[in-house]
């Protein structure tokens, strides 16, 4: 699963699931495919997810996420606030590393183009020491790591952390 926080709006579902599909595509051969779900920082603060630990997110994200190997994706019946402020945050759980690094250097590429260069974004991986942790203390941890990383990180001209 992938739960992909403060996503603009202008990547839409259909290329979120081909992205996933071109960066991991043994996770997506699988029966199943890989599950992927938008969150905002309205759902954090004060909706679904507010004083939820990560694992209860994912527990929740799961049954409502879109899948890869589903033909049409659900659409929002609202769309949410995207905060320009707010790194968006690419967090995965259930896939191979190189999968999860090709998957994020594909869809942060997107990312970087569609916001003409404001957003670049976060990485991270469920680990169970952060099962317990309060979702929205992830978040704003792996924000401020992120743009601690950001501050000190030059020449990556195309947001995929390479610096090519």
């Amino acid at each position: 699963m992938i739960l992909l926080y403060n996503i603009p709006h202008g990547i839409d579902d259909e290329e979120i699931s081909g992205m996933i599909k071109d960066g991991a595509p043994l996770a997506c051969a699988s029966k199943k495919g890989v599950a992927f779900m938008r969150i905002y920082p309205e759902d954090v603060k004060e909706g679904d997810y507010k004083d939820k630990s990560v694992i209860q997110v994912l527990k929740k994200a799961l049954p409502l996420a879109t899948t890869t190997n589903t033909a049409t994706a659900p659409t929002e019946m609202k769309l949410k606030t995207v905060d320009p402020s707010s790194s968006p945050i690419l967090y995965f759980s259930g896939m191979s590393n190189s999968e999860m690094m090709q998957t994020y250097k594909i869809i942060a590429r997107e990312l970087y183009h569609e916001t003409e260069g404001r957003a670049n974004a976060a990485c991270a991986k469920v680990v169970e020491p952060a099962f317990e942790k309060s979702f929205g203390q992830l978040v704003e941890e792996i924000s401020g790591d992120h743009d601690d990383a950001m501050s000190g990180a030059t020449g990556d001209s195309d947001g995929d952390g390479d610096d090519e």
